[in-house]
């Protein structure tokens, strides 16, 4: 039992790490403190804590952050079902079994873990999701204002006088390094 509970608190650290490697970036990049929501923006902010509030993750997917969703929710389903193995665990356990306290307790305590555990992640997942909703907004924008590096323009010009009756026609290039 000791051994499923470390080599599941070492996967949800390595989901930790691998999950949100460009929010990690972004974060540091950009400050979500001083965000005010603009028309274009692609994220809502109140939409990302609503979807986390009716499933842990689904507002981390809403903002653009699908990995990192979906590892909030696998952790709150682990948790979930480290309650479920300690539901079992009570109802299999029969009063004439010599270690009936201690697996009646290794139960409850299963199940008070697992439900503080995913009860935690659900809360932490309704304040997280807003900010990775600002911090990918941000970083949007910020991709919005850079120049294209190539670019080709049309140029079709109707002829301004009347004696001249020549339609000009053109391609422009503009490179930007």
């Amino acid at each position: 039992m000791k051994t499923t509970i470390i080599i599941f608190l070492l996967s949800y650290s390595i989901s930790l790490a691998v999950a949100d490697a460009q929010y990690r970036i972004n974060k540091k990049k950009y400050d979500y403190h001083g965000y005010s929501y603009q028309p274009g923006d692609p994220y809502n902010p109140g939409a990302a804590a609503f979807g986390s509030l009716i499933a842990p993750g689904l507002g981390q997917m809403i903002s653009g952050e699908t990995g990192r969703g979906l590892f909030t929710m696998g952790r709150c389903a682990a948790f979930l079902g480290i309650s479920v193995t300690g539901f079992a665990m009570m109802l299999n356990v029969d009063e004439r079994d010599p270690d009936f306290n201690k697996k009646l307790n290794t139960g409850w305590t299963l199940i008070m873990t697992g439900l503080g555990c995913a009860a935690v992640n659900w809360l932490w997942a309704i304040i997280d999701a807003p900010k990775v909703a600002k911090v990918n907004n941000l970083a949007y924008r910020d991709l919005g204002n850079k120049p294209d590096n190539l670019s080709f323009r049309p140029y079709f010009g109707l002829p301004v006088l009347p004696e001249n009756r020549q339609l000009t026609t053109g391609v422009s290039l503009s490179i930007t390094f």
